[in-house]
């Protein structure tokens, strides 16, 4: 157990004794550390994997990448489970970071059934939590978006906006309706 793979252990005769130069002299050669078949500790959180894999008396390095399991759970072991692996060999165990972070497009002046196309596509969801009313700008487009265009969310989050609601001098409502627009103070010629 504590001689390293390929090194002799013993010799018969001793070393010392005097042969005859054609004498046959046994090499007993190591096999190393014992080998043991891998546990498959996929699935398992990192923490609890490695303290696995320590007290079966292996070193374990730790490799991190995106994945769409949960953040922080093995998703592969190199070598795989089930090898026979001598003790105190290393283990690298991939670990998820959980679903790449992907950019928010920019999704103002878009109209809200594209956007939420996009969205759909990428993998994501769009709430309209307000209406505003911007002169000049179509109706039913993307006013403000948060977070903004640029910015990283995870697959499955929730972009808020405002979707423009003015039409001629009315702010369209839900069901078709108009609200009459507040003209007090302002000039009309």
């Amino acid at each position: 157990d504590t001689v390293p793979l390929a090194h002799v252990i013993r010799q018969n005769p001793s070393p010392g004794t005097l042969v005859s130069r054609d004498a046959v002299v046994d090499l007993f050669v190591s096999n190393g550390l014992p080998t043991v078949g891998l546990r498959d500790v996929r699935g398992f959180s990192a923490p609890d994997a490695q303290r696995i894999l320590e007290d079966d008396r292996f070193r374990v390095r730790l490799e991190q990448r995106y994945d769409n399991s949960t953040k922080g759970s093995v998703v592969d072991q190199l070598p795989h489970p089930g090898a026979q692996v001598r003790e105190g060999s290393t283990i690298t165990l991939v670990v998820s970071q959980g679903p790449q972070p992907m950019q928010v497009p920019d999704l103002v002046g878009m109209p809200v059934d594209r956007a939420q196309t996009v969205a759909s596509h990428m993998g994501f969801t769009i709430q309209a939590d307000q209406q505003v009313a911007i002169p000049g700008q179509p109706v039913n487009t993307i006013a403000s978006q948060d977070p903004a265009a640029g910015q990283p969310i995870a697959r499955g989050a929730v972009v808020h906006v405002a979707v423009n609601a003015f039409s001629g001098g009315s702010q369209l409502q839900p069901g078709g309706g108009t609200v009459v627009p507040d003209e007090i103070g302002r000039a009309h010629v």
